[in-house]
């Protein structure tokens, strides 16, 4: 027997703009509607800023993703990654937080500030990790089950300094779907809101 499917929404809800994630019911049955589901209605959602319920998004919205889907099988609304764009020392930063319900937004990743490209750094830093001045795009590959891993990938440019001049250069960067290079960062999530940093690195 055909079962009905289940379909996840992200987005902003109400004249705040909140985050918000909402359950919906496909039935097989094409002569039926769409619905809510009943035991997670997006009206019943915990308050934004409450205890049980997302942070608030403090910075501008540029993208949303789905990160879980699997635990609203306990009534629980599922976590979400987001690209915001951020004011940081008074510079314009990317940023990807993960929004997990009852707890704080997470700083997963940013790009660099000026005068971390002025120290032309070696090494990796623990956010930027030693390049993208800019995202371009991002893309994050969920998980359905309480074992598997949350993974995200940014996509951007690199300011280096020329030789001999103060000026800026990007970096050239690949046709989407490119390989290696440094136009691509990314991380895997492990569930429950701690980073796997065996994960981190160039993909």
């Amino acid at each position: 027997m055909a079962r009905n499917r289940c379909l996840l929404l992200a987005g902003l809800h109400g004249v705040a703009n909140l985050l918000a994630v909402a359950y919906y019911c496909l039935p097989m049955d094409t002569t039926q509607y769409a619905y809510q589901w009943p035991q997670m209605l997006l009206d019943a959602q915990p308050a934004a800023g409450s205890q049980l319920g997302f942070a608030v998004l403090q910075d501008k919205l540029r993208a949303l993703f789905i990160a879980t889907c699997w635990t609203s099988r306990f009534l629980q609304r599922d976590s979400l990654v987001a690209l915001v764009q951020a004011t940081v020392v008074d510079q314009e930063v990317a940023k990807v937080l993960w929004f997990l319900p009852a707890f704080p937004a997470r700083e997963l990743f940013r790009t660099s500030l000026r005068a971390e490209r002025d120290l032309d750094l070696d090494e990796s830093t623990p956010l930027h990790q030693g390049f993208l001045s800019t995202i371009e795009y991002m893309e994050v590959d969920s998980t359905d089950t309480d074992k598997g891993f949350v993974v995200f990938r940014v996509y951007g440019y690199r300011m280096q300094k020329q030789q001999n001049s103060v000026s800026w250069k990007p970096s050239s960067m690949p046709e989407k779907g490119g390989e290696g290079g440094d136009w691509c960062q990314g991380t895997t999530l492990r569930n429950g809101g701690k980073g796997d940093d065996s994960g981190t690195g160039n993909f």
